[in-house]
């Protein structure tokens, strides 16, 4: 149940005006369930990856979040939100994200910022951030971003900040955005991130990595949805070593559109992907990790998907999606370029139980089609379980059903 709190009652100890003014809301996420999960192995004497049991974020990222906001007057407010991700439902332990110090079962800042609001103008953020294209790519997703569905697996695995499942990447510190208001359907974000890290050896190319900005417009009205975003790095991920550092650069954009017959809600999306001096941009990390780029080396492509999603029995749904990724890349200066293609389609059922627990049962698979250079990194695990990454050119896949509950 969400809790409105008077801060009054929070900070009991505090006799202040300000602090009787703000509501605080606390609100979070659980998710668990049970999950079968392969990939495939092809080395001799070594038996295919698989997990069987309990886990978790089958249908979202497990969250606790703690939502501040105080009226200025005027149509002005101020406020913030917290988000910690990897709250560990089914176990102790620790889980731990880039850019965050874990705790037992309650970890890594998710999406965290300071806001200041008004009415007409929108909203002024500063903080850690999602990109415009995660907030663009969940909503044009059929399977809701989930761990079933292929497109956000692909996007996650290889590193995009376009990513709609909110991996590492596609929160971005150092930033700063403005969200619109609704302006009868249209709303657009811009959004700026500073370099992360200092970077003070000699020979380096700067001395604040990882820079940003990022654009997203998107304009819903009845029964359409249609979506744009754009992101561009500089540096991306830092430059540490002054013997090979060597400019990173990424950009990225995206487009997706939803179509509500009544009787089955459509989707479908495209987003391209450019990287320069780097082959993946999985494990670069958007926080500045100091990863020294390779001169020549490349990685561009694209990535399709459509969907549709059916209502069934009134508070059930079920969910049919695929995605295709094209992509070539070349290791450095000289190289020759390799394909490394996948594809995947998912299959769920989603049955709301009440207005915040939803009980839900799917298939999800990714096809590793070329085994010159494979994205062997892709999987359906998510947080599930410990399953390694298939070999080069082979498939990954996994089953489950649980339950969210959200308050």
């Amino acid at each position: 149940m969400q809790k409105k709190l008077i801060a009054l009652a929070i900070a009991g100890l505090a006799s202040t005006g300000a602090l009787a003014q703000t509501n605080v809301t606390i609100w979070g996420v659980a998710d668990v369930g049970y999950f079968n999960l392969q990939s495939d192995q092809t080395a001799a004497g070594v038996k295919d990856a698989k997990f069987s049991g309990i886990g978790t974020a089958g249908l979202s990222g497990n969250r606790l979040g703690f939502r501040a906001s105080e009226d200025l007057g005027s149509g002005w407010s101020a406020g913030m939100f917290w988000e910690f991700g990897s709250v560990n439902t089914d176990g102790g332990g620790s889980a731990v994200a880039a850019g965050a110090a874990g705790v037992s079962g309650l970890a890594a800042v998710r999406h965290s910022y300071i806001n200041l609001d008004n009415k007409d103008w929108g909203s002024f953020r500063a903080g850690r951030i999602y990109t415009a294209g995660t907030n663009e790519a969940g909503k044009y997703d059929p399977e809701g971003a989930s761990a079933f569905g292929p497109v956000s697996r692909i996007t996650t695995n290889l590193g995009l900040s376009i990513d709609g499942a909110g991996g590492g990447n596609a929160r971005v510190n150092n930033s700063i955005a403005w969200l619109s208001p609704n302006w009868k359907g249209f709303t657009a974000q811009v959004q700026y991130a500073f370099g992360e890290n200092g970077d003070q050896t000699a020979g380096s190319t700067g001395s604040d990595d990882a820079r940003m900005w990022g654009l997203g417009l998107d304009y819903s009205n009845g029964p359409w949805g249609v979506g744009f975003a754009y992101n561009d790095w500089s540096d991306y991920g830092g430059t540490s070593n002054a013997a090979a550092s060597v400019e990173k650069e990424m950009t990225e954009w995206f487009i997706g559109g939803s179509y509500d017959f009544g009787m089955a809600k459509v989707f479908a999306s495209y987003q391209d992907f450019d990287m320069d001096n780097m082959t993946t941009a999985a494990a670069q990390g958007a926080t500045g990790a100091g990863v020294t780029g390779t001169p020549g080396a490349r990685s561009e492509g694209d990535i399709w998907s459509v969907g549709v999603v059916v209502p069934v029995f009134k508070a059930g749904a079920v969910s049919l999606s695929y995605a295709s990724l094209d992509r070539s890349t070349r290791t450095g200066i000289g190289a020759a370029k390799m394909g490394a293609d996948a594809d995947g389609w998912s299959l769920t059922y989603k049955h709301n139980l009440s207005k915040r627990t939803t009980a839900y049962v799917g298939y999800g698979k990714i096809d590793n089609d070329n085994k010159l250079n494979p994205l062997s990194n892709i999987g359906i695990a998510a947080g599930a379980g410990p399953v390694a990454l298939p070999s080069a050119g082979q498939d990954a896949s996994g089953f489950g059903f649980g339950m969210r509950h959200t308050f």
